[in-house]
């Protein structure tokens, strides 16, 4: 088969690959301004996430089946029941508050890893070795970045499933 015989492409001065040879899923992240603006976004998004969980703190985030279904965050004076929800099951059912803290977590939990290994597999493995960092001073900062990652995660999921998972309303 002729494709798998083809010559390799050209290789850096110190035989690393040249920047046209970095994927194609890696190349829009390779410029430093796409890596500040992600920073930056990652910074909005997780400062929303902890305003959104202190926002809706005294939101219900499941509801009970049999119970008169009304809005996750008005408090039961304000609250007009609506039908009880229908449930063939005992579980309970996720409001839309609990949802949408549902879909943050997931964002959190996943994003962040493929970041990383986006940043090593696509970004620094195909820089130009006598600019790159060091790979020590890239794991390092891999390192640091996860452990503030995963302290993330667990405030937000305290903060937001907390009550839930102590067994309060």
């Amino acid at each position: 088969m002729w494709w798998f015989n083809k010559q390799k492409a050209a290789q850096g001065i110190y035989g690393e690959p040249t920047p046209g040879q970095r994927p194609w899923w890696a190349r829009p992240f390779a410029f430093s301004r796409v890596q500040t603006v992600m920073g930056f976004l990652a910074t909005a998004l997780l400062l929303y996430s902890v305003w959104y969980g202190f926002a809706r703190i005294n939101c219900r985030n499941f509801d009970s089946p049999g119970t008169p279904h009304v809005d996750a965050c008005q408090t039961e004076e304000t609250a007009k029941p609506h039908a009880p929800v229908p449930s063939p099951d005992s579980e309970k059912r996720l409001t839309s508050v609990g949802f949408q803290k549902a879909v943050l977590i997931m964002i959190w939990v996943l994003v962040p890893p493929m970041w990383f290994w986006l940043e090593y597999y696509g970004i620094w493995n195909y820089e130009d070795k006598r600019k790159r960092q060091s790979r020590e001073e890239l794991q390092f900062g891999q390192e640091l970045a996860a452990k503030i990652w995963l302290a993330a995660i667990t405030a937000l999921g305290i903060l937001y499933f907390g009550k839930d998972i102590k067994g309060g309303g």
